[in-house]
């Protein structure tokens, strides 16, 4: 009996645009199976790329402050220095020649001054890669992190490790002593992560680049203003 007929439709047509639908349902649910991944995929990508550009814009200020920190620090910084190994009394040693306290606070100011500037030297290509999207781009990746652990190499903390220890050991708790300590400590972890990018740069060593030159940038921040402070 043709169920249909009355349309002018057999059950054998009936039957094919059923079949028809019913593979068209299963090829739909299959393609959106197989997509719901690359969506999901493509969700995480962008998730990470939103939190990592709202994380690079707290470090923006810092990166367009460090021209003024390079200019500040050096005129600002060694009187205070000075002052602090003075009353450590560096220049008093049995194992090694007499150092005078304005020329190790001189060096001290010198690496400080340094160590901003090649901080913002290997943060600004990372901040711009995040902005721009090409963070995603291994290429650029390794660029920027070979370049950055080039740069590391002048990260230099050597005579705050030797003379440093001196006004650590003779308990100074003044604001100067532990700002300073604390910066040339941020150095040696920016220069530990910087001398582990290379080929397989990731994502995430670059950024942990940008966290840690920004922290270092504002330690220096914080050591200037206690450099004014004292000078008033």
């Amino acid at each position: 009996m043709e169920l249909f007929g009355f349309l002018g439709l057999s059950n054998a047509t009936i039957l094919v645009y059923a079949a028809a639908l019913g593979v068209s349902v299963i090829v739909a649910a299959e393609v959106g199976r197989l997509l719901r991944p690359a969506r999901r995929h493509l969700d995480v990508r962008v998730d990470r790329l939103e939190m990592r550009l709202a994380a690079s814009g707290d470090y923006q200020s810092l990166l367009q402050s460090a021209e003024s920190l390079l200019s500040d620090v050096a005129p600002l910084g060694v009187t205070p220095v000075t002052e602090m190994f003075e009353a450590s009394n560096v220049k008093r040693s049995r194992f090694s020649a007499a150092a005078e306290p304005s020329d190790i606070a001189q060096r001290v100011v010198d690496d400080l001054q340094c160590c901003i500037e090649v901080a913002a030297a290997i943060a600004r290509p990372i901040q711009n890669m995040n902005d721009n999207g090409a963070m995603e781009v291994k290429a650029q990746r390794r660029r920027v992190g070979q370049e950055a652990k080039r740069l590391s190499a002048r990260l230099n903390t050597a005579t705050w490790d030797r003379h440093g220890a001196k006004l650590l050991s003779d308990g100074m708790p003044s604001t100067s002593v532990t700002l300073l300590q604390g910066f040339f400590t941020q150095v040696h972890a920016l220069k530990a992560v910087a001398n582990e990018q290379g080929k397989g740069t990731s994502v995430d060593g670059l950024m942990t680049l940008l966290h840690l030159s920004a922290e270092l940038l504002k330690s220096a921040e914080d050591n200037l203003e206690e450099f004014r402070r004292q000078a008033e």
